[in-house]
């Protein structure tokens, strides 16, 4: 297994981190993403998420993730897609991201409604999980619906005062 290590949002690897690191593990026709981030002082944690990437083609890539549950609900996911997103748009030269998910896993679906990422089909035993094929929603972005990153259209969109119309 080889590695490349990365820290988009500038962050260092060694010493005080501000903010969260990625470092993207290659394997095989796969690659692992850690988000890792600083522990108040500490080392950096490797536990917070995992981002599962694999390349259809030469130009759309598939992604699965999971978080620990310790850390879920804290915006870790979001922004761990987010960042794996813009690196495959920016760096790989990707043109379509696709995630699939179970109707009832509620956490991802919530993932992909906070960043906004549509919604483009069913898939009717798509994957064999659990010695049984499961459906999953289907979900894709491309590059041309986040021309400024995935990343800044989410944390603008955090930022952003929300409004009820009524």
């Amino acid at each position: 297994m080889s590695s490349l290590s990365t820290t988009p949002l500038g962050a260092q690897m060694t010493g005080q981190m501000r903010g969260p690191s990625m470092v993207i593990w290659l394997c095989g026709a796969s690659v692992l993403v850690f988000l890792l981030y600083p522990a108040h002082g500490r080392s950096p944690t490797h536990r917070p998420s995992i981002v599962d990437l694999v390349l259809i083609g030469l130009t759309v890539l598939s992604i699965g993730y999971w978080i620990d549950q310790r850390f879920a609900g804290r915006g870790v996911m979001p922004r761990a897609v987010a960042m794996v997103v813009d690196h495959c748009f920016g760096d790989m030269a990707l043109h379509r991201i696709e995630i699939a998910i179970r109707p009832e896993n509620t956490n991802s679906l919530r993932v992909m409604e906070k960043l906004d990422i549509g919604e483009v089909g069913y898939a009717p035993r798509y994957l064999h999980i659990d010695n049984a094929w499961r459906d999953h929603r289907l979900f894709a972005i491309t590059k041309e619906e986040v021309p400024l990153g995935l990343l800044r259209r989410w944390e603008d969109s955090v930022r952003r005062p929300q409004t009820d119309v009524g």
